[in-house]
């Protein structure tokens, strides 16, 4: 697939995320329940990835690998539902544009630290004075839009 495809394939999952954080707050809003409105959500996605599982006949795996795997690397999960439950409570109360832009500049700021250290299993990539000054924009960007 060709690398343009693939950036435009990822900016419009970007897309899609604070469209689906609306409609949690939405679902929680209405349910007068954020805690169990996540749970909805990650239920829901859970089916939803069972059932892709289940069209890729020939996409199988083997069980007993999941013996070999460390407990630590489960913890995936868990960030991903302080995420969730995060912007559920979040939204309401800052804004969506806030929320999304703090978001993105934490993502940076961390993403800068794995690739300097080469943590995670990345590949290691020196911070450069670019990166340092687009995150740096991004934080200019966050005080623009609090104004």
């Amino acid at each position: 697939m060709p690398y343009l495809i693939l950036l435009l394939i990822t900016f419009i999952i970007g897309c899609t995320l604070p469209i689906q954080a609306g409609i949690n707050a939405q679902l929680a809003k209405q349910i007068e329940h954020p805690l169990f409105s996540s749970i909805i959500s990650v239920t829901v996605a859970l089916i939803g990835l069972l059932a892709v599982y289940a069209v890729k006949v020939n996409d199988r795996f083997n069980l007993s690998a999941l013996k070999q795997v460390s407990p630590s690397l489960y913890i995936g999960g868990l960030i991903g539902s302080i995420y969730l439950y995060g912007i559920v409570l979040l939204i309401p109360k800052i804004g969506s544009l806030m929320a999304f832009t703090l978001i993105i500049a934490g993502q940076l700021v961390m993403a800068m630290i794995i690739d300097h250290y080469g943590l995670l299993g990345m590949e290691q990539q020196s911070i450069t004075y670019k990166s340092i000054i687009g995150v740096a924009l991004i934080g200019f960007g966050i005080f623009l839009i609090k104004k």
